[in-house]
């Protein structure tokens, strides 16, 4: 079965065979997210997000299979995340951003 991941800025939805239905609680971030960035291990969804709620500071949440939950602690960078890419290998998220640290 081939599914899609579809990120817009507070929900996932995911799309099989054209019928697109929210992948867990939609709005799961705590506030407005931006510059997004998904990864997917083995079953397993990992987005991480320039957390508006949090300074702007990146944050990384993952599916549970049942909720979305937080991957360590919110705001996890220096400074405001500007950009943010995501790996995950074997449940270990790999970041890299763009801060704007001076």
């Amino acid at each position: 079965m081939n599914k899609l991941f579809f990120i817009f800025t507070a929900f996932i939805s995911i799309s099989t065979f054209g019928q697109w239905t929210f992948f867990g609680s939609p709005a799961f971030s705590p506030g407005q997210v931006q510059y997004t960035s998904i990864a997917v291990d083995g079953s397993t969804p990992y987005v991480a997000y320039r957390d508006l709620a949090n300074m702007n500071k990146c944050s990384v949440m993952k599916h549970n299979g049942t909720n979305w939950v937080q991957v360590g602690s919110a705001g996890i960078s220096g400074g405001g995340a500007l950009y943010t890419s995501l790996a995950v290998d074997n449940g270990f998220p790999l970041l890299l951003m763009l801060t704007d640290l001076q």
